[in-house]
């Protein structure tokens, strides 16, 4: 499938996404657990990117192994982009649980369905 570039936007790479997917499904055992109410556990954000990074961790970002080994465990680059592009989704994913959960409903939801008369 090919979408029209709109003045030179980045296509995340698979391990990208990959992480982001595994995020969400954290957000999704989440959800089934508290419902519609918003988590009150602190330091959400850091505990989903621990999950993320202990579920994908060594199986993405392939490109980048030979330079994890060079590295020490505690300045590993990997692990650290990880982290970070979970940290990014997570915030995004809980800024919009919050606006979804603070905005009252605005009325009927109004289908695109064509009447016969």
């Amino acid at each position: 499938m090919c979408i029209k570039n709109q003045g030179g936007l980045i296509r995340a790479s698979a391990s990208v996404i990959k992480v982001c997917e595994e995020a969400e499904r954290c957000f999704q055992r989440m959800h089934a657990v508290v419902g519609d109410q918003l988590p009150k556990a602190q330091n959400l954000l850091l505990a989903i990117c621990t999950v993320v990074l202990t579920e994908v961790g060594a199986t993405i970002f392939e490109d980048l192994n030979e330079h994890m080994f060079d590295s020490t465990p505690d300045n590993n680059h990997v692990f650290t982009l990880v982290k970070c592009v979970a940290f990014c989704y997570s915030t995004i994913r809980v800024h919009h649980m919050a606006k979804h959960n603070s905005v009252p409903p605005r009325g009927k939801i109004i289908t695109n369905k064509i009447i016969s008369v």
